[in-house]
Parts: C-alpha cells; sequence; structure tokens
C-alpha cells in the first residue's frame, strides 16, 4: 500500500510550449538535486527561505545551490513561456533569482475527504484529540521543538512522519508523544478528523498540511513564515506564532487548548 507522505505533491516552475496545444514542462534549470522541487535552482546558498528552510538553518540534504544564478541558468529559464509557482514566496524568490514574474497556482489538496477511513491502531485510545503533525522528520522541520513544548503539558501530540530524526525523536518522547509512520491515505484520513488542531512549524515554500487540515475542518497552528502565509487565515482557519522556538509554539498551544474546550462546549 503507498505511503501517504511519499505522495508529495510539487508544482513545476515553467511551462513551454513545444508544439499548439502540446505543453512541456521541464525541470527547473540546475536544481539536479531536486528536480521536481517548488524551489529555484539557484536560491539563498545559506539555507535560508530558498531551501524550504528558516533563515541560518542548514538547507536539507543534497540542496546547495549558488546565488546568484548563472547566466546559463537565467537565459534557460528566459525560454520558458510561461512560469507557475504554488506560493508568493516561490513567485518572490523567482523573481528574485531570474527577474521573472511567476502566477501562483496553489497546489490541490492531497488526500481527498472522502474514502476509506481506517483507524491508526496506536492511536484508537487517543481517538478524543490529540495535536498532530504531519511531516517529514528533518532537522529544518522543527517537529523536535514541537515535541519539546509539549513535554509536561496535558495536550497530547501526535507525529505522523518518517525521516532521519526518527529514532533521536522516539527515543526522547515524553509520554503524551506518539509517532506513526507510513500511514495509507485511509489512515490518514482517521489521523485528521480525530486531530483538535494541525501544528505546522518549520519554513516551507507552500504548505499543503494546513488545507488538509482545513479540509477536516481543524485549524492550524502555524510558524508566521514563508507558504503558510498563503495556506492559513488568520483567525478564520488558525493562528500564527512567532518563531519556532520552545516558549512560541507553548504560548500558541496552551491558550488555543481553552478555545477548542470553548468550541466543543458550545457544540454540546
Amino acid at each position: 500500500m503507498t505511503s501517504r507522505r511519499s505522495q508529495m505533491s510539487f508544482v513545476f516552475h515553467s511551462v513551454r510550449t513545444t508544439a499548439p496545444g502540446v505543453p512541456r514542462v521541464p525541470n527547473p534549470p540546475g536544481d539536479a538535486a531536486h528536480p521536481r522541487s517548488s524551489k529555484p535552482a539557484a536560491s539563498h546558498p545559506t539555507g535560508g527561505a530558498g531551501t524550504g528552510g528558516p533563515p541560518n538553518h542548514p538547507p536539507p540534504p543534497g540542496v546547495g545551490p549558488s546565488f546568484p544564478p548563472p547566466g546559463g541558468a537565467r537565459a534557460a529559464a528566459a525560454r520558458a513561456d510561461r512560469y507557475l509557482c504554488n506560493s508568493r514566496v516561490v513567485r518572490e524568490r523567482i523573481a528574485e533569482a531570474y527577474g521573472i514574474t511567476a502566477e501562483v497556482v496553489p497546489a490541490p489538496v492531497g488526500i481527498a475527504t472522502s474514502g476509506d477511513t481506517e483507524p491508526v491502531p496506536a492511536l484508537t485510545d487517543w481517538a478524543g484529540g490529540y495535536l498532530l503533525v504531519v511531516s517529514r522528520l528533518l532537522p529544518y522541520k522543527n517537529v523536535d521543538r514541537v515535541v519539546e513544548a509539549v513535554r509536561g503539558l496535558e495536550e497530547r501530540l501526535v507525529v505522523v512522519g518518517a525521516g532521519p530524526e526518527l529514532a533521536p525523536l522516539t527515543a526522547s518522547l515524553p509520554a503524551n508523544a506518539r509517532i506513526v509512520s507510513d500511514l495509507p491515505d485511509s489512515q490518514m484520513r482517521w489521523a485528521y478528523a480525530h486531530a483538535r488542531a494541525l501544528v505546522a512549524p518549520s519554513h516551507e515554500d507552500y504548505g499543503l498540511t494546513p488545507i488538509e487540515a482545513g479540509a477536516w475542518g481543524k485549524p492550524t497552528l502555524a510558524l508566521r513564515a514563508g507558504g503558510y502565509l498563503d495556506t492559513v487565515a488568520e483567525v478564520v482557519s488558525g493562528l500564527f506564532f512567532g518563531p519556532p522556538t520552545l516558549a512560541a509554539i507553548r504560548a500558541a498551544v496552551v491558550p488555543h487548548r481553552g478555545r477548542s474546550r470553548a468550541a466543543a462546549a458550545s457544540r454540546t
């Protein structure tokens, strides 16, 4: 069965028409490591917004472009008839790197609310609700900071994901946090449906998970940065917190507890 997290959605940078009515979508020029990434090929070498990580954070493995882009990359980019991107932050990055104005086309929800739903065996005793993080387990995703932020609180935290940080995170999990990996769509539906809120603590180019959570009517507590500025409407579909520190995350989580209880009481 295919893992939900292996079916990541991406928006290509450019569309070039090679014949009437026959569009071709080439890889972004110069990005061999991530040929289907939403990042321009030559953005911010220090791991800033161009790598999907927060400023001055080491970039994800395999991403280490130079800036400004070489003339050949700019020439290759100029051959496209039209540039598309998935968020305003990516549009700004494309303009900075290539001098091109791209059109923002939001990515669709990656998982439909309709379809089979299957309980996650490791979480059935938490069906009453929990905070949810859906993420690859990489250092710049800041999942470890969310785990530490809820340590000692009454909130329960479920992390759905896999990656290099799985072992160290698992080894230090507090009693009120659990990690599950490789969930099929049917179990992802269950995980979203039983969550109280999504926590999105990393700097992302787009930020698809708040859209998915919103499809189930779940709010998002998100880092005020990157693509989340497009996919979270403050107060309407979620709230923002400042830098991804333990204090900032905890300050977002604890007040949400009261709002969640008030909302539940209003429905009874």
